[in-house]
């Protein structure tokens, strides 16, 4: 009799700590249909390269960046964005060799 009396309290405590904490965190989906391209000027010296991207619909809890991928550098990026439909720049960068392309990243807000 003595092991039953201990149980109950233990279950009862179990069972009031899962109503508390409630379900799990709903996960989010991020996702938007996005571009991005390299703009090149050529110049004396090293060339200058920027990415120009922008989305034409974005989820409502996410937001995205371009970037251009240099293999030999660190990447550089456009600030953040939401808006639709605008197209967003990063700096112009002196690089040889020049990019290797774009992307455009896409995060949870």
């Amino acid at each position: 009799m003595k092991a039953r009396s201990v149980v109950y309290p233990v279950v009862a405590l179990a069972i009031a700590a899962t109503a508390t904490l409630g379900p799990a965190m709903p996960a989010y989906a991020v996702g938007g249909n996005c571009t991005s391209a390299v703009e090149h000027r050529s110049q004396t010296g090293f060339d200058a390269y920027r990415v120009r991207a922008s989305c034409s619909s974005l989820q409502s809890d996410s937001k995205a960046r371009g970037a251009l991928d240099f293999a030999a550098a660190v990447d550089t990026f456009t600030p953040y964005f939401t808006a639709l439909n605008t197209s967003y720049y990063s700096d112009w960068i002196n690089a040889y060799p020049g990019p290797r392309g774009s992307y455009t990243e896409v995060r949870h807000v």
